[in-house]
């Protein structure tokens, strides 16, 4: 069991698929009892901030709203753990929704690896030679089909 966890979540101009987002992640507070939830806003235009604090005001679940003046992706990042008081950082983009599955899964490989930097959905890492497979099939079905780079 995770003890403490902070979600991150970056946004911009979500207004339509924030709730969805920040209602999928309510299954969390009975698994963990230190959860908190960030959201940094990189400048939205539409009612995003407003919908994510009517979402999360009743929840009971600590939270902050972040809001930028510039969309910048990696400051809103590191806004995300300049903000964090947890241990364990979990972020996820605001047109997604958690499901059991995938929470049930990274707690699993959390707990078989305890030294993660990284994990989620269906990503993984590569050697090298993977890496010159995947970049010799891009270039073949890419660039192959539609020019050169």
């Amino acid at each position: 069991m995770i003890h403490s966890l902070t979600v991150g979540i970056i946004t911009f101009n979500e207004e339509n698929s924030i709730k969805r987002c920040l209602e999928s992640l309510l299954q969390l507070k009975s698994s963990v009892p230190d959860l908190s939830i960030i959201v940094v806003d990189n400048n939205s235009s539409d009612k995003t901030i407003h919908e994510a604090d009517q979402t999360l005001k009743s929840t009971g679940i600590t939270y902050q709203i972040v809001q930028r003046t510039e969309n910048n992706l990696a400051a809103a990042r590191n806004d995300i753990f300049r903000h964090s008081r947890n241990r364990w950082v979990y972020m996820m983009d605001a047109d997604c929704c958690l499901d059991i599955t995938t929470w049930d899964n990274l707690i699993q490989n959390w707990k078989n690896e305890s030294q993660f930097a990284a994990w989620g959905g269906s990503q993984k890492f590569f050697n090298d030679y993977e890496i010159l497979v995947l970049l010799d099939e891009m270039r073949r079905t890419y660039w192959g089909h539609f020019g050169s780079a």
